[in-house]
């Protein structure tokens, strides 16, 4: 008998060939999605990670670290990936539900390399962000959703240039919610969708 009753599709992400899908469709704003190959992975819940395993010096990347308020009083970690072009494309990276974002550096370092600028961040109760309880047996938290937002809030009013939203694994859920719950169209620019989740519920008989 399976003890987990969640499954989900899990979709590999290819990053150079999102990043040109991005610069073709740009302008029209379309949600672009690249797929490599599908795989069924079970879903295990949040697993944060405190400390990061790496940083930007082991990337030797030039970064800047911020302080993010969210509406309800949680301080969030971030980096940013500064270029010199100042009207260069900016990224903004949603991770999944383990870890924290220093396992996603290489994300950043290949965006970055291509020009753009990137930022990144810790939701509540990973990394150095605020403390927050979370169980393995929940996927996502309603709090993680007001982290992205006012993340992306943030990100905005730094640079007053729409972002392209990079969704992994979880992340993707947030972006969904946030391009659903309200009107982005002036903030959100494109965005890069990657491990959707589809959930089925099954009860004991269907699982054995």
């Amino acid at each position: 008998m399976m003890s987990k009753n969640y499954f989900s599709i899990n979709f590999a992400f290819w990053f150079n060939a999102s990043y040109i899908c991005i610069k073709l469709f740009i302008m029209k704003r379309f949600i672009i999605i690249s797929v490599l190959f599908l795989s069924f992975t079970m879903v295990y819940g949040v697993n944060p990670a405190k400390e990061y395993r790496y940083t930007p010096s082991d990337y030797k990347m030039v970064y800047n670290q911020h302080s993010i308020l969210t509406s309800d009083g949680y301080k969030l970690n971030a980096w940013s990936f500064p270029q010199k072009d100042t009207t260069a494309d900016v990224a903004l990276i949603a991770y999944g539900d383990a870890g924290n974002m220093g396992e996603w550096l290489g994300m950043a370092y290949l965006l970055n390399s291509m020009g753009m600028e990137v930022w990144m961040f810790d939701y509540r109760g990973f990394g150095h962000s605020d403390e927050f309880a979370t169980q393995r047996s929940v996927l996502v938290y309603d709090e993680f959703y007001n982290d992205f937002e006012s993340v992306v809030k943030y990100v905005y009013n730094q640079n007053n240039r729409p972002i392209i939203l990079c969704g992994i694994s979880m992340g993707t859920i947030l972006v969904n919610r946030l391009l659903k719950q309200g009107d982005y169209s002036d903030m959100v620019k494109a965005c890069i969708l990657d491990g959707f989740y589809y959930r089925r519920k099954f009860d004991d008989k269907q699982a054995e």
